[in-house]
């Protein structure tokens, strides 16, 4: 009974851990990044889990960033389920899973934070493309 029990125990806990969004999050982000890393190495660079300084002196964290001949593209990872509703206008989006309404930052706008906090770094170089 108590094997039983310490079995059924750690599983629950580990399920809480595994719907935790921080978990969730970085799954989502360890999946896009092996996506990432297969591409061509002669043609592309990927950078994972950047920290990079804004100009309000804050910090702006972007979860890839791709260097190419194409440009250089921010990528913001997210791994949500349920029915997500927004647009690109709304500063926030609603999550639904079931009855279940969250709101959540629009994703868009916190890609153009982080490639506006890129572009402000790299401001003294010749002009950069980057797309999201």
């Amino acid at each position: 009974m108590s094997l039983y029990f310490t079995i059924l125990f750690s599983l629950v806990i580990i399920s809480f851990i595994l719907r935790s969004p921080k978990v969730k999050g970085y799954i989502g982000e360890k999946k896009v990044q092996r996506k990432l890393n297969s591409l061509d190495p002669n043609q592309y660079i990927t950078i994972n889990d950047i920290m990079i300084p804004t100009a309000e002196g804050k910090t702006s964290q972007i979860d890839h960033i791709v260097l190419s001949l194409y440009g250089i593209f921010v990528i913001e990872t997210k791994n949500y389920q349920g029915w997500i509703f927004g647009k690109d206008q709304q500063q926030y989006w609603t999550q639904t899973i079931y009855k279940r309404k969250e709101k959540l930052f629009n994703p868009v706008w916190q890609n153009k934070g982080q490639i506006k906090a890129l572009q402000d770094l790299f401001s003294e170089l010749l002009p950069l493309i980057i797309r999201s």
